[in-house]
C-alpha cells in the first residue's frame, strides 16, 4: 500500500474512485460509472505545511484516465476539511474530505469525501464517497483510499 502525507496531523488512507472517461483521458458520457481504486503515499512531516506525495490508480486507470501521479494535501475551506489535488498528465483532481478522527484508533481518520473540481480532461468530473486514512506517527508516514462514484457530467 503507498502511503500518504497530509497536514497537521490527518491522513488518509483509502481511494476508490468510479469514473466515465475515455481511455486517452477524455471525460464522456456512458451507461453508468465505472469502479477505480487510488493509493497514495505521503510523507506527514513536518506539519502544518501542505503535504506532497504520489498516488497510483491501481484499479480502473483506463477509465480513469490517468494511472498515477502526485498529490497534495492541505487544509481545505473549513477546520474539517482536508483538500487533496491529484495531478495527472491531462489535468488535476481537487477533492475535499470530512477528517473525522476515529474515537477508538487515533491513527485512524474517516468520512465523506467529493470531488470538488476538476480541470484538463478531467474539468465534468463529479464524484463521492467514503474516505478512510491510517497514518504512522512514527514512520511520518500515511496511506490513503477512497471509495464511491466518479463519473463525467
Amino acid at each position: 500500500m503507498h502511503r500518504l502525507q497530509i497536514v497537521g496531523g490527518l491522513s488518509i488512507a483509502f481511494a476508490c474512485l468510479t469514473v466515465s472517461c475515455s481511455s486517452d483521458g477524455d471525460t464522456s458520457e456512458t451507461d453508468g460509472p465505472v469502479a477505480v481504486t487510488i493509493e497514495f503515499e505521503f510523507d506527514i512531516s513536518p506539519p502544518p505545511a501542505p503535504s506532497v506525495g504520489t498516488f497510483v490508480v491501481t484499479d480502473g486507470a483506463d477509465a480513469l484516465g490517468c494511472e498515477d501521479g502526485t498529490a497534495t494535501v492541505g487544509a481545505g475551506p473549513t477546520p474539517e476539511t482536508v483538500e487533496n489535488v491529484m495531478e495527472c498528465d491531462d489535468g488535476t483532481i481537487t477533492v475535499h474530505f470530512d477528517a473525522v478522527p476515529d474515537p477508538d484508533d487515533e491513527n485512524l481518520v474517516t468520512g465523506p469525501w467529493n470531488v470538488f473540481e476538476g480541470t484538463g480532461a478531467f474539468e465534468d468530473l463529479s464524484a463521492g464517497g467514503e474516505m478512510a486514512s491510517e497514518f504512522d506517527r512514527d514512520a511520518s508516514t500515511s496511506t490513503m483510499t477512497l471509495t464511491g462514484e466518479v463519473r463525467g457530467s
